[in-house]
């Protein structure tokens, strides 16, 4: 079940930091356990907006939550990694609610014991994928250099890259970074970039493309092929009068959304080929120019 984080906290998708803070200041002085003692509810909301807080608060975690959805955020992100780094404990204190010590956070933050164990140094890395890949989704295995110790190996690794994926979005791999004894592995961080198309431009779930037409197709209409990005031949209607540069609207046959069954239309922009005529060619154009009175 998706969880709206902005909703839980009662701000907008373009809140700032500091209203950010703000909210959660107010909503813990609301819910927080110590002032509702005898409301379980109260407990569950508090839960609710200290994980809300704690992942908008954070510019990295917020842009992972916004690009991937709460589900694929929570795959991605466990209990631990959301808090760790808040300054959650610092804003109760300054609240007069005390620290994660008290007995208020036992079963909350049941993970404290385990915020401290050292942890393997994050890797971050790149991929480059087509957009052709991009927009069905694949499981693909690249391969990555990773520094152990003072060794330099190379790992292969099954990357998911989810369909409609956007170009610097960036993939978490749990558990893939620097691995010491008796320490929590670290993970790897993969930026993905999708490879520039010849054919499609993408602007935002938009796909963009140029098509020729006839001098005829453009003044009397018709229809004309398109090809998809998957292959697949449209049938598109060019409607009489057609001016250069006229943007043909194709719904559904742009690029998915992340996380979504929708999908973005494709744009077919259309520009008119003048032909090179022959003396003939051109006086039969003269004589039907004289008979439209100058229109062609």
């Amino acid at each position: 079940m998706e969880e709206d984080y902005y909703k839980i906290l009662g701000i907008e998708k373009s809140a700032s930091k500091e209203d950010i803070k703000k909210a959660y200041r107010r909503l813990a002085m609301q819910y927080h356990p110590d002032r509702n003692k005898e409301d379980p509810d109260a407990t569950e909301k508090f839960k609710q907006i200290s994980k809300a807080y704690s992942v908008l608060s954070d510019d990295k975690k917020r842009g992972d939550y916004d690009a991937f959805g709460s589900t694929k955020f929570r795959q991605q992100y466990s209990e631990e990694d959301i808090f760790r780094g808040s300054n959650i404990e610092d804003i109760l204190r300054d609240l007069g609610f005390g620290s994660f010590g008290s007995s208020i956070f036992d079963d909350f933050f049941s993970f404290r014991d385990r915020f401290y164990t050292p942890k393997g140094r994050d890797f971050y890395s790149n991929i480059y994928t087509s957009l052709e890949e991009a927009a069905r989704g694949i499981s693909k295995v690249f391969s990555f250099y990773i520094t152990e110790g003072s060794v330099k190996k190379v790992r292969r690794l099954n990357v998911k890259i989810p369909k409609g994926i956007k170009s610097g979005n960036t993939l978490r791999l749990e558990g893939e970074g620097e691995r010491i004894d008796k320490w929590l592995p670290g993970d790897l961080y993969i930026k993905v970039y999708i490879n520039q198309h010849p054919i499609f431009e993408r602007k935002g779930d938009d796909l963009y493309m140029k098509k020729n037409i006839k001098f005829s197709q453009a003044v009397l209409g018709g229809k004309i092929d398109v090809r998809t990005l998957e292959g697949k031949i449209l049938h598109t209607k060019v409607p009489p009068g057609t001016q250069d540069g006229k943007k043909l609207r194709v719904k559904g046959y742009g690029m998915p959304e992340l996380n979504s069954d929708q999908r973005g239309d494709l744009y077919v922009e259309l520009h008119i080929d003048i032909p090179a005529l022959n003396n003939y060619e051109k006086s039969k154009l003269e004589e039907l120019a004289k008979e439209l009175r100058g229109k062609i």
